[in-house]
């Protein structure tokens, strides 16, 4: 993910960057693009206030002074009323995507470490992200000329394209299946989703640019 996000930035490099790392959890995403663009703005978003003392601390040590970290549900409007930036040129973002199923088989090394709420993203676990997109969306946080990233579970890209492509009329390349719909949820023609692969060459992250 911070590979893909990092090539991205410097390609937009040409001005101060407006960076949101939504469910940015102990920061280190946010940290990384804070200390790779010292002149970026960078705004990370945690529901948890436990994940936030993390995040601040990880900041101190690594001398990263240009982030701000926002206490409160990615899911929820008002949260991005405390923002400093009212847009984003850039949106990246890691938010649960555990299956309900998948959470039941973790073991206890996991359960008793991890919060159920940081991993777990609905029954198949693709709803949360969904949910996450909508609310960028609503709230109009991305710039005319930007760019949102999220890193999603195994074949979750192509399942959340065609999910957010529920209302309008065109394809998607592949890998993603063809639909057939109506009006857009989110405004980005065809060409412009694309879903980038991990180290193990699986489908795990979604992009767009608008």
């Amino acid at each position: 993910m911070l590979d893909v996000v990092l090539a991205v930035c410097k390609h937009e490099a040409r001005k101060p960057l407006r960076i949101l790392d939504v469910c940015t959890g102990s920061g280190c995403l946010a940290i990384a693009l804070a200390k790779s663009f010292p002149d970026a703005t960078v705004t990370g978003i945690d529901i948890s206030t436990e994940a936030l003392d993390v995040a601040r601390l990880n900041a101190e040590r690594n001398k990263v002074g240009n982030v701000e970290w926002v206490s409160g549900d990615a899911l929820d409007l008002k949260t991005y009323s405390a923002c400093t930036s009212s847009q984003f040129d850039i949106i990246v973002g890691n938010p649960p995507y555990v299956s309900e199923s998948e959470w039941s088989q973790c073991d206890s090394g996991v359960k008793d470490f991890e919060p159920r709420m940081a991993l777990v993203g609905g029954q198949d676990g693709w709803q949360m992200p969904r949910r996450l997109l909508e609310t960028l969306r609503d709230a109009a946080l991305l710039d005319s000329a930007g760019i949102v990233g999220i890193e999603l579970g195994l074949s979750h890209p192509e399942i959340l394209a065609q999910e957010l492509s529920s209302g309008c009329g065109f394809d998607f390349p592949t890998p993603f299946l063809s639909v057939a719909c109506q009006r857009p949820v989110w405004e980005f023609p065809r060409h412009q989703w694309f879903s980038v692969k991990d180290y193990t060459q699986r489908s795990r992250f979604l992009f767009a640019v608008r």
